[in-house]
């Protein structure tokens, strides 16, 4: 007798991620703004498949990853430490370093940036970076923020139509 055979399967396509870099900032106390951003986060994880992988890093002067490839279906937007800056360069580098990982295995990403405010930490060259990631065509940036503390994404290659100006209401968050 032949020995059973399996038939081939195609291999499974890689697992698309989304990356969160959301402002912990003291300015995102201020109106509600956290509140609001959990909320503006927690819409786009109901709308995403649920076996999308979500990265979370949170930033003030820092930069934390809090949250490493969670599948969309167990997703929850956790708490965070405060510190006194707003640390944007720092986050994007990390973002952008993590989202080039990934469309490197040839999952596709989404890099989202959420801020209140302008940056007041290292100012860090991350053009090359974002020309890297989106020649790849497997990723986009989006950033909604106020348009002072975006225009450098301008600048390194994001186009104008991924940065939504948010100048901190809960109305103006639900339209961006």
């Amino acid at each position: 007798d032949a020995p059973a055979t399996t038939p081939l399967t195609a291999a499974a396509s890689p697992r698309a991620h989304v990356i969160f870099l959301v402002d912990r900032s003291p300015s995102m106390q201020l109106e509600n703004r956290m509140a609001l951003a959990k909320q503006q986060l927690e819409a786009i994880v109901a709308s995403l498949s649920p076996e999308y992988l979500i990265d979370v890093y949170d930033f003030d002067n820092n930069v934390k990853l809090v949250q490493l490839q969670q599948p969309a279906k167990t997703f929850k937007l956790g708490s965070s430490l405060f510190g006194n800056g707003t640390a944007i360069y720092t986050a994007l580098e990390k973002g952008l370093t993590s989202a080039l990982g990934y469309t490197q295995t040839g999952a596709s990403v989404l890099l989202y940036l959420l801020t209140d405010g302008e940056n007041n930490g290292v100012i860090l060259d991350i053009q090359a970076k974002v020309k890297q990631l989106l020649a790849t065509d497997k990723a986009t940036i989006a950033a909604i923020g106020p348009k002072s503390a975006l225009q450098f994404l301008l600048k390194q290659g994001v186009p104008e139509g991924c940065i939504l100006d948010w100048q901190g209401s809960g109305d103006a968050l639900k339209a961006a």
